[in-house]
């Protein structure tokens, strides 16, 4: 019974399975239908908007040329009226002196020639003045045929365009609602691959389920051949021992071992006593002695036993059989199995290819908004670099300017310095000696000292010209400044006069103090101070630079990387172009394919309808 309740169970899945994958592929052929029939549309649509827009460009050069054509019959017009009116004049002008020659008739034939001339002038101006006036009156005729036909053409390019920007705020808002519906399909698709794979999840469990059952069943099948071949072998040994005495070799093969070994207990137990009642009815049919009915009794036992193992025997035959059609038919429904989750995969690797390609179209447009984001932030990293570059050429132009200021005050400073030092005497060497004063010896270590320290250190590093322009000195005023505070300390102090004796310091002499002079010390203290003060103010100016050039160089790098990334995109997108093109060409000719096919089924079902209404006919003639 529960085998039956699986087989139906089994049979009652595949059919659902097999309904609902149907119902699926139904709607998935559908899905993919309108799909190609939308993006058809849409190129469709492309095309027209373009075709429309170099439309507009041609009429647009159309209206321009017209335009200049408009402008120099205007300017030929003018000439004409400007001719007109200058004919006018001299014909009035002649009119005037004719007048004049008819009031003065009294004088000589000199007068009379001089009318006909001026008739003969007259009349030929007159003629050129028909003549111009005709014109006048063409073009003006012509001017008007021309501005009514430019009016007219300018209302309709007018129109044409006003019709165009409705078509393309019509397709545009085409594209949105079909954007938002391939969005709406992209998401029930997604659900319903989602279905289907659930669906493919419960196959394969039920796959499972009956494999394992496949396995039980075959397991069972053996167990029930082994116990059959033990039960024909005991009715082999039954009619052994039928036919034959107990000291036959047949009869002693009952006791084998191999034979034993394939019976089961019961079976065994069956033949010992079969063995057993037959060795006692033979012997009783040997010796004739049928007391109490012995032997009948054995044989009646002995053929209800016979019948009884003849009804197992056919009762595990129907059951053998039973059991190889349940195997036949879950072997036929896990082929069956097989080919639907063959055909679910296909579906699902289409739909996964109709959902990669919306993945891409999207892709693409995210690659264009990263384009346009990348030009952005070259454009504003290129807008920074400028900046700098202003900065550092401004940063430069105040070093040069420093460097002039410290070469002139250097040079002051190398002018205010200049002072006559008086000799030292035998007697004041030792004296300044002891004080360690030597203005004689200059400080090499203190020079080589500044030398060392005023190298520049910088991205790209100067000439030795520039290093020895390092050596700056602070402004005049300073320098001033620094001079009088040091000559207010030394007031009492007088100095020598060079060349003098120690004689002649004896001699009172009168008090002078010269401005200019100042003591080796004071001129080393304050050299120190302004080599300080410019060491700082340089190393100051060198870190703005190193700073100013590394920012320069990482603007470099990035704006160099930025444009790297740009060309990758931009080959990223020339290749998807590519792709698009070739799925287009693919696309139009499935739809080729789509309309022949089309056309052909329609030529099929007019013929058949044809087919249809002539049987009809003849049915009714028959009638």
């Amino acid at each position: 019974m529960s085998e039956g309740v699986l087989s139906r169970h089994a049979s009652m899945n595949s059919s659902s399975a097999t309904s609902s994958a149907e119902e699926l592929a139904q709607k998935y052929q559908r899905l993919f239908q309108e799909y190609s029939r939308i993006k058809a549309q849409h190129t469709v649509l492309k095309k027209a908007v373009v075709k429309e827009q170099g439309t507009n460009a041609t009429l647009q050069g159309n209206v321009k040329e017209k335009e200049k054509e408009h402008r120099k019959l205007q300017e030929q017009v003018d000439l004409l009226k400007y001719h007109n009116e200058r004919l006018t004049k001299r014909i009035e002008a002649v009119q005037d002196k004719d007048h004049k020659g008819s009031s003065f008739s009294l004088l000589g034939g000199a007068v009379k020639k001089e009318l006909e001339k001026s008739a003969q002038a007259l009349e030929a101006a007159t003629v050129d003045l028909q003549n111009k006036i005709q014109e006048n009156e063409e073009l003006h005729k012509e001017m008007s045929e021309v501005n009514h036909i430019y009016t007219a053409h300018v209302n309709g390019l007018h129109q044409q365009i006003a019709d165009l920007e409705k078509q393309a705020e019509q397709l545009k808002e085409e594209v949105s609602n079909e954007q938002s519906e391939t969005r709406q399909r992209l998401q029930s698709i997604r659900q319903e691959k989602t279905a289907i794979e659930a669906e493919l999840r419960k196959t394969k469990e039920e796959l499972t389920t009956k494999s394992a059952l496949l396995d039980q069943n075959e397991a069972v099948l053996k167990d029930s051949d082994i116990r059959l071949q033990g039960e024909i072998d005991t009715l082999r040994a039954i009619l052994f021992a039928k036919i034959g005495t107990l000291e036959d070799e047949a009869n002693k093969n009952l006791n084998h071992k191999d034979i034993r070994s394939k019976l089961s207990a019961e079976a065994q137990q069956q033949l010992d006593t079969i063995v057993h009642q037959c060795k006692e009815y033979i012997s009783g049919v040997k010796n004739a002695q049928p007391a109490n009915g012995l032997t009948d009794t054995l044989a009646h036992e002995l053929s209800i036993s016979i019948t009884t193992f003849r009804d197992e025997l056919e009762h595990l035959k129907q059951q053998i059989s039973q059991a190889e059609e349940q195997i036949n038919q879950l072997k036929k429904e896990k082929q069956d199995a097989k080919k639907k989750l063959e055909e679910e995969n296909g579906r699902v690797t289409h739909l996964q290819g109709v959902v990669s390609d919306l993945h891409e179209k999207f892709r693409q447009k995210d690659e264009l908004e990263t384009i346009r984001r990348l030009e952005a932030e070259i454009s504003e990293l290129e807008a920074q670099i400028k900046v700098q570059e202003e900065e550092l050429t401004q940063s430069r132009a105040e070093t040069e300017a420093l460097k002039t200021e410290e070469h002139e005050t250097h040079d002051r400073v190398d002018e205010g310095i200049q002072v006559d030092i008086p000799t030292p005497t035998a007697e004041e060497e030792p004296v300044k000696e002891q004080n360690g004063s030597s203005p004689a010896e200059p400080t090499t270590e203190e020079d080589d000292e500044d030398e060392e320290a005023f190298v520049y250190q910088g991205v790209d590093a100067p000439d030795e010209e520039e290093t020895e322009s390092a050596l700056v000195s602070p402004p005049a005023a300073e320098t001033e400044d620094v001079v009088k505070t040091h000559l207010g300390t030394d007031e009492g102090s007088q100095t020598l006069e060079s060349g003098a004796t120690p004689q002649q310091q004896d001699i009172p002499q009168p008090s002078h103090i010269d401005e200019d002079y100042l003591s080796p010390e004071e001129v080393a203290a304050r050299e120190a101070q302004l080599t300080s003060m410019y060491e700082t103010k340089i190393k100051t100016l060198n870190e703005k630079f190193q700073m100013a050039d590394s920012k320069a160089i990482r603007f470099h790098r990035t704006v160099q990387s930025m444009k790297e990334k740009m060309d990758a995109e931009v080959g990223k997108r020339a290749v998807l172009e590519e792709e698009i093109g070739r799925l287009q060409a693919e696309v139009f000719k499935v739809q080729d394919l789509l309309a022949t096919t089309e056309s052909n089924y329609k030529s099929q079902l007019e013929v058949m309808t044809d087919f249809a209404t002539e049987l009809q006919q003849q049915i009714t003639r028959g009638q």
